[in-house]
């Protein structure tokens, strides 16, 4: 058996910090409260009655938190495997942010609170949505 040099073990010790270092931070699905940060603005896809499938559809505008960084969403536990929030995504960079109690967001930075969920039906947009709790203004983002 043969040992490795320092060399060696300085090389391999640099690749898993390098293979760490830029892993994204993990988040759950609800019903646990998570703070995001990010760019929030307004977009516009293609809505009822096609979603992108013919000419009549209607141009729908909804809110969308660009991340700071990208995020990882896994299921909480005890989920059922067949719930749409048992399914991990992985390198999220945007979310839908669904607003019912609809909390003033205009355009900006933001410190956004609220829980995830994964997508369940045509009206959302993106595979992982921030249901909206409280915001915050945030002086810089990105």
């Amino acid at each position: 058996m043969s040992c490795l040099r320092p060399s060696s073990l300085l090389c391999i010790a640099a690749f898993f910090l390098t293979a760490t270092a830029g892993a994204a931070e993990t988040y759950h699905y609800q019903p646990e409260a998570v703070t995001l940060n990010g760019q929030v603005s307004v977009q516009t896809f293609d809505g009822p009655p096609g979603y992108g499938d013919g000419p009549d559809d209607q141009q729908v505008k909804v809110a969308v938190l660009e991340l700071d960084s990208p995020i990882t969403v896994v299921p909480s536990a005890g989920v059922d495997i067949n719930d749409p929030d048992a399914q991990e995504e992985d390198n999220v960079t945007d979310m839908q942010v669904l607003n019912p109690d609809n909390i003033d967001l205009p355009e900006g930075c933001y410190a956004l609170s609220g829980t995830l969920m994964h997508q369940v039906n045509a009206d959302h947009y993106t595979p992982v949505l921030l249901q909206l709790k409280s915001a915050s203004a945030a002086s810089t983002c990105h």
